[in-house]
């Protein structure tokens, strides 16, 4: 089977949680034997993995430029994933026209019109102005694929339920810890908070300053605590609030995730909008970390009773729950227990990501009766739909004047 993976970023599996998914969905691509080309028209970055040494090929791809055409043309992959939906708008209609027969897949990594509403806080109910303008590209792109993959099932069933994405088109991929710590120091030999995240996102943003206006208050019951904030790429507004008096220190890039956690008494998570599963509390629970967290945090994850940390509801609740959670070792204990529940249900939800590629393995040989059976899929393939191929080609049309 040869694939092509078209990346709307080189993905970097200790910046981000989409960088991590991507590097999965890749690594199992491998073990099934798949022939892998990865390309993207973005910059290569400093964090980027070396997927060359996974025998992936890699390209740079550009935008609105019909030498894509020739290039998947030339390669004529089996299989085209599209690194969210952006991606799809910008080569899918290119991908159908050079390479029809090829399956097409989106990996959504979180829904961003979900994201983008929760943003908006439209409210839980399907109305007009529920389905925001990104959420209905998004939605769009997702007909005019094949298959979409989606991490979280609560996102899945939205899509059925208001979106009415037929079943036969997603596929449950979920996000899962790619190894776990074996122990974790002792309440006594544990110190401090920490908060990782791609500062450029924008929940992510929202969270340290959430974090470092209520530092103060939780610094003045925690005298010698400190919150640790790392993550990729932090401007220079983020790391202008690092202030070592105050313990509250803008660490920045970290090489291994794992460090943001193994050591450290508490992960925060004050996350006020955002989709998808929180790769951060992924990771935190997979190194056995307690943690308090917003309860949009913990969507897609575990019911709140279930949660191996505390969830809060609002600014007062949040600094009470952590310094109650700091401070008591039974508590912290008990957190640490639902930590290893967490990890036996991902632990058996790992054949599900197996199950993937035995699906499109199988698409291949009844897609165009599959095709034939989604109407809708064929009506946002249809030209007098394709508003995001015009516009490629007017930019392009448009270059080459300046040529």
């Amino acid at each position: 089977m040869k694939c092509l993976v078209i990346g709307s970023v080189w993905p970097e599996p200790n910046s981000s949680a989409a960088g991590e998914n991507m590097m999965a969905l890749l690594r199992g691509a491998c073990q099934h034997d798949w022939q892998l080309t990865f390309v993207s028209s973005a910059q290569h970055s400093e964090h980027a993995e070396d997927l060359s040494v996974m025998g992936i090929e890699t390209a740079e791809v550009a935008l609105n430029c019909s030498s894509f055409d020739e290039f998947v043309e030339s390669l004529s992959p089996d299989i085209v994933i599209f690194d969210r939906f952006m991606t799809e708008e910008q080569f899918g209609w290119r991908v159908e026209k050079a390479v029809p027969r090829a399956i097409r897949v989106l990996n959504t990594e979180d829904l961003h019109g979900l994201r983008e509403q929760s943003r908006l806080k439209t409210g839980n109910t399907a109305h007009e102005s529920y389905f925001n303008d990104v959420m209905l590209r998004e939605i769009a792109s997702i007909l005019r694929c094949d298959l979409t993959l989606i991490i979280s099932k609560k996102e899945m069933q939205w899509l059925q339920e208001h979106a009415n994405i037929p079943a036969t088109q997603l596929v449950y991929f979920p996000l899962l810890p790619n190894h776990t710590s074996p122990s974790k120091p002792p309440f006594s030999e544990t110190k401090h908070d920490s908060f990782i995240g791609n500062i450029r996102h924008q929940p992510n943003w929202h969270a340290v300053l959430f974090l470092h206006k209520v530092w103060p208050q939780i610094r003045k019951q925690l005298p010698n605590a400190e919150c640790h904030i790392y993550g990729a790429y932090p401007p220079k507004k983020a790391t202008a609030l690092s202030n070592p008096k105050s313990g509250f220190l803008v660490k920045g890039w970290i090489e291994n995730a794992d460090d943001a956690f193994e050591n450290y008494r508490l992960a925060l998570a004050p996350l006020s909008f955002g989709a998808g599963i929180k790769g951060k509390l992924v990771r935190a629970v997979a190194n056995r970390t307690p943690s308090v967290v917003s309860q949009l945090a913990t969507e897609g994850i575990c019911e709140d009773n279930q949660w191996p940390g505390l969830v809060t509801h609002n600014e007062d609740d949040f600094v009470d729950a952590v310094v109650k959670l700091y401070n008591h070792e039974t508590l912290w204990s008990e957190c640490q227990t639902k930590c290893n529940d967490l990890l036996t249900k991902w632990h058996a939800e790992q054949n599900t990501q197996d199950l993937l590629y035995e699906r499109i393995e199988k698409l291949r040989t009844e897609l165009s009766t599959f095709r034939q059976r989604h109407i809708l899929s064929r009506v946002l393939n249809h030209h007098t739909l394709k508003t995001s191929q015009y516009m490629s080609q007017w930019i392009e049309a448009k270059n080459k004047l300046k040529d």
